[in-house]
This record gives structure tokens, sequence and C-alpha cells, in this order.
């Protein structure tokens, strides 16, 4: 699927959470797709109206639409209905039809025994970054997905940014890098720019600095090949917090992999 293609995509989206709103926002302000061809399902008609407003997209109260608007189904419920979200779904999809699963712990294998029958399914862990185009996405097959479909998935996430493939049982220490990691890193941020600020530099000042500098690290970590530690060991520039701060992020880590409890769960778990 060649990027210029994705314009005449339809895609539905079953249920309109925070991570719908960022991926539909990338989607309508990069003109990838246009605002007529998103459709977002909730239960709540005044999150339907939000949606409408800001985005022009279509809405529905009715989860069966999705199967008709659209060969690409976005599922991301309200939390305690994706039970209710497959059962509704469930005996109404085409062959061809792609169930992409935004919910971080269920399994493939949970959400093709809920539909039961023969569809590719994949699980896609998307983030913040998603919406400028920034996103480091994993994502996993399920056991119907055939090659045309990853090679139909990777093209779509690639307006939310970098796709990888990886296997299922990577998933949580994924998801607790990709996913979560943002809502660590941000604070860390946001206190640099402020304590710039303090000592001197306007907030754009500020801003820039650190968000290069941030930039400017994650480059060196993607292509240095020396150890992390050594480089972290600059002269001057090490500092007596620093192994309080790995040790904080190193219990963050350990405490999101905690709430994804792995391939045992199931839709009916998750909606508890």
């Amino acid at each position: 699927m060649a990027a210029e293609s994705l314009r005449h995509l339809r895609l539905a989206f079953l249920g309109a959470e925070r991570i719908t709103e960022v991926l539909v926002e990338r989607l309508v302000n990069s003109g990838t797709i246009p605002p007529e061809n998103i459709l977002a399902i909730d239960a709540r008609p005044e999150r339907l109206a939000e949606m409408r407003q800001r985005f022009g997209i279509v809405t529905s109260p009715h989860s069966r639409n999705a199967t008709s608007f659209s060969a690409f189904i976005f599922l991301s419920p309200p939390p305690g209905l994706l039970e209710a979200a497959l059962t509704e779904l469930r005996g109404c999809l085409a062959r061809d039809q792609l169930i992409i699963s935004l919910v971080a712990d269920v399994p493939t294998a949970a959400i093709e025994e809920r539909l039961g029958q023969a569809i590719a399914v994949v699980r896609v862990v998307p983030s913040l970054p998603c919406l400028v185009g920034a996103g480091v996405i994993p994502y996993c097959l399920g056991k119907d997905a055939k090659p045309s479909d990853q090679a139909r998935v990777a093209a779509l996430l690639s307006v939310w940014g970098c796709s990888v493939k990886i296997r299922e049982d990577q998933m949580d220490a994924a998801t607790a890098v990709t996913s979560f990691g943002p809502a660590w890193i941000l604070p860390v941020i946001n206190t640099l720019i402020q304590a710039a600020v303090r000592n001197g530099l306007s907030e754009g000042e500020a801003r820039s600095l650190v968000a290069r500098m941030v930039r400017g690290t994650a480059e060196l970590v993607a292509e240095t090949r020396e150890e992390l530690g050594t480089l972290a060991l600059q002269p001057g520039t090490s500092s007596p917090v620093e192994k309080q701060l790995c040790a904080l992020f190193a219990e963050a880590f350990e405490a999101a992999i905690k709430k994804l409890p792995g391939e045992e769960k199931k839709p009916a778990a998750a909606a508890a």
C-alpha cells in the first residue's frame, strides 16, 4: 500500500478514547485521510459530538456500523466495554477486514476467541508522540494475519511514526517503554525547562534548548556503539542524584509491567 493511496482508505475507530483522538488528530491535521473517511463509534453522545465538532469526522453509537464502513477497524473501547464491543462484532466481519487492537493488555488470541471466526487481528501500541508522526509503535500479528496484512498495517502505521514488528511475548516490555515512557520523560523535560527559566532563559529559549538536547541525546543513543554508562560519565557532567533517578525509572518500569498481566489476560478480565 503506497503512502499516496492512504487518502482513499476508510478507517473505523470503535471507541473514542484519548488515544483515538491522538490518532485521528494526526490523520486530519496531516491531510492523510479526509475526515469523511473516518468513523468514530462510542456510546457517549457528548464524546461523539466533541469529535465531530473538532475534526469533522463521521460518528455513530452503533459498533456494527464499523463493519460496513471500513476494512480497518480499530479497537479502543472505554474501560469495561471491550467484551461488549467484541460480542457485537461477532459474526459480522468479512474475511478481508482487519482488526487493529489498541488495547494494550489484551492478547490477540483472546480477541480472536471472542470474535469466533478466522479474522486478521493485529495488536498495536501507539503513544502520545504519534500526534506529530514521531511515535515508536510496536505491533504483533495474530494467528490468522497474513504477510499482506502486515504490509497494510505497516503502511498505515507510518502515518503516526515508526512501526516495529515484535513477538507477542515481547509486547509488555515494549509497551512499558514506548507507551508509558513519554509519561516519565515529559515531567523531566518540563522540570529542566522551568529550571532554565528560573535561571534567566525565556520560556521559548528553554523549551528549544531542552527539546534539542533530548533529540540529540536520543540520536546519540541510536547511533553510538559506546557503552551508555561510559558516555554519561563525562567530566563535570555527573550528578550525585543519578543513581536515584535510575532507581526511580527502574521502579516505574516494573510498576508498568505489573499493570500488563500478559498472555493470560482475557477481555472479560480487562473489563473488570
